[in-house]
């Protein structure tokens, strides 16, 4: 939650201390997912993530990088299309692993994320206002669907309201 909302914050602005500080977040994350899948049912050490926590993980992680896409909306940023591109190849390696309920999840929020990094072919970015942080808070909300048909929480024709911002 906190690394959607200094997304939305810092929307647009391409803020380097942002970027930074959602990169190693998101890299963070990463890792933790990769610990918690190679576990397996359960963990040794105290402080490792176990497998049933992935999926937990994986929200965290979608929400990061959703928030990291709203920071650099437009700007075309070839790191962070580099760190998006390893987390999709990573995530399609582990997918067979993965809880099945966050893989449809995890694809659509990079593909957002994606989508936003390169708003209008890097010519526009997110604004500001309050009707756009409003449409951003209501497209970016963190319950990912585990299939396309899924709108049990969340109604999937929402996430379009980035338009809006």
């Amino acid at each position: 939650g906190a690394c959607t909302a200094i997304g939305i914050r810092y929307a647009g602005t391409a803020h380097k201390g942002a970027h930074s500080l959602l990169t190693a977040q998101i890299k963070s994350l990463h890792s933790l997912r990769a610990a918690a899948l190679a576990s397996g049912a359960t963990s040794s050490a105290a402080t490792q993530p176990t497998y049933a926590e992935a999926s937990t993980i994986d929200r965290c992680l979608a929400s990061a990088v959703l928030g990291l896409a709203c920071v650099m909306a437009g700007t075309g940023n070839l790191d962070t299309l580099r760190l998006f591109r390893i987390l999709r190849i990573r995530a399609s390696v582990t997918d067979a692993a993965s809880p099945a309920s966050s893989q449809h999840g995890q694809a659509m929020a990079l593909g957002m994320a994606k989508g936003l990094l390169f708003l209008g072919g890097g010519r526009w970015t997110l604004g500001t206002s309050n009707s756009a942080i409003a449409a951003l808070v209501m497209a970016l909300y963190p319950e990912l669907p585990s299939r396309p048909g899924d709108n049990r929480y969340h109604l999937q024709a929402l996430r379009h309201l980035y338009v809006l911002a």
